[in-house]
């Protein structure tokens, strides 16, 4: 991340439930990288505990009508602060796009956002809902960040490097990372755009 960036953070904000444990470390290494003791930890985000999971929903408009029910924004909490969001990752940027909706809603000064994966750009076969390329915000814009960035209305944007993710996470195992890579282990046949 940018030094001016943390500089200005005042809180790590994880949009819930998985990201919370890599929001919180986030926050614990930009105090120690950083001298930043300013810099807070905070849940304002809450979501719906038995709503399914979003992205799995079978059309855009599902999804979208469940992404309105499914978060709520702490406002006293996120008024006038900078904010740092961490998520899991951005597949169709049908979450982020409404939480961050919200945070602004609720006075937010700044929000930069970070994912804990890196750029979806391609279509996952193995078990999530995500058939065809077109419906991925990182493959809609060619993988460009800043048209990403602009897309889902934040300040900044950030997404762990394939290669890191690998180095670092992975420690070198052979792990699928088709949906950031584009190459696959598995050779799928297809039937136009839909599995067989």
């Amino acid at each position: 991340t940018a030094p001016e960036v943390v500089a200005q953070t005042d809180l790590v904000v994880p949009i819930p439930h998985s990201p919370i444990p890599g929001a919180e470390a986030f926050a614990q290494k930009l105090e120690a990288e950083f001298d930043a003791s300013a810099i807070g930890y905070a849940t304002p985000v809450s979501k719906y505990r038995y709503g399914g999971r979003i992205f799995m929903e079978e059309t855009q408009a599902a999804r979208d009508e469940a992404a309105m029910l499914d978060f709520r924004v702490d406002a006293k909490s996120v008024e006038g602060k900078n904010l740092f969001i961490i998520d899991d990752s951005v597949v169709r940027g049908t979450n982020a796009k409404r939480v961050v909706n919200a945070l602004r809603a609720a006075g937010a000064k700044s929000i930069a956002f970070g994912t804990l994966w890196p750029m979806v750009i391609d279509s996952c076969f193995q078990g999530i809902n995500t058939p065809t390329q077109s419906e991925l915000i990182g493959a809609r814009f060619n993988s460009d960040i800043e048209e990403v960035r602009h897309e889902l209305g934040v300040d900044e944007l950030y997404y762990l490097p394939v290669d890191w993710f690998q180095d670092k996470v992975l420690k070198g195992k052979p792990a699928c990372m088709a949906c950031a890579t584009g190459k696959r282990a598995v050779k799928f046949e297809f039937s136009g755009s839909v599995l067989p």
